[in-house]
């Protein structure tokens, strides 16, 4: 239900975003109700002890400015009891951010459009990079925590369990170099078209060819990526590509944020979960 509201928002939800979501913390999602009928949510989501991210905060149209939504909104704060907290908001929103105590980290820069196929991937599989990509399997989960833990600071097991657990219309592709991981992507089937993230990856090149992977699964669909702006190299692989920058989000952090090595972080797994 929640994520249909997110759809009727524009979101763009994965068609399978509720399991995925909710098996990574089963009780990070709260829901308001008046007289039994659910009119506000939001999601924060409990990555470890210390990590929480905070998204799908929805109040009806019918219930905004009721204070129902703020009601919510302070309901998933407390649940944090105190501990760091991050989301990805719209920017002009950054001022009610920054009243709860949230601060700004990098920006975000969604890019559309479509992977054309092989010919915008020319000379790819011709570079000196011994590389080798392949579809993820549950074996190559542990390699797949331990490479994002060392890119966005922090380890998010469940997020990847439940991603590896089903893949009907979600797909990882891992890179290896010498047997060791070196870049991760991941792609969801939304309502329409697709999200690819997480973008993770130790080289330009790298992060081409697992690009080049998750073109073969979306075709001529829509592509949605959402790129730190403070990644210069991966905002020109979006722009060589031909994808069109429709919108911009802000990182930001209640709490100490985390390590995050933006030079790997090519594109960010989920507004929602971070």
């Amino acid at each position: 239900m929640i994520l249909q509201w997110a759809g009727s928002e524009g979101w763009n939800p994965g068609i399978e975003d509720d399991t995925l979501f909710h098996a990574t913390d089963p009780s990070g999602f709260l829901i308001s109700l008046v007289d039994d009928t659910p009119v506000a949510a939001v999601s924060v989501v409990k990555h470890t002890e210390n990590q929480f991210f905070l998204g799908l905060y929805i109040c009806l149209p019918e219930w905004r400015g009721t204070g129902v939504g703020w009601t919510t909104w302070q309901a998933g704060l407390a649940s944090t009891d105190g501990r760091t907290v991050g989301l990805d908001g719209v920017v002009d929103q950054q001022a009610n951010y920054r009243k709860s105590g949230f601060d700004y980290c990098f920006g975000n820069n969604r890019f559309s459009g479509v992977l054309a196929g092989v010919e915008n991937f020319v000379g790819l599989n011709a570079s000196d990079t011994p590389v080798q990509i392949s579809p993820a399997t549950r074996d190559d989960v542990a390699q797949i925590v331990d490479y994002d833990a060392r890119v966005g600071g922090f380890a998010r097991p469940r997020l990847f369990d439940s991603w590896s657990a089903h893949q009907g219309s979600r797909h990882l592709f891992v890179a290896r170099l010498n047997g060791q991981c070196v870049g991760v992507t991941g792609l969801r089937k939304c309502v329409e078209g697709y999200k690819v993230g997480p973008w993770l990856a130790d080289s330009a090149i790298i992060a081409m060819k697992l690009l080049h992977a998750a073109s073969v699964v979306c075709g001529s669909e829509n592509v949605m990526i959402d790129v730190p702006s403070s990644n210069s190299t991966s905002i020109e692989l979006m722009q060589s590509l031909g994808l069109e920058s429709i919108f911009d989000t802000a990182r930001m952090y209640k709490g100490q944020a985390p390590g995050i090595d933006v030079e790997r972080l090519f594109g960010v797994a989920t507004l929602e979960l971070g």
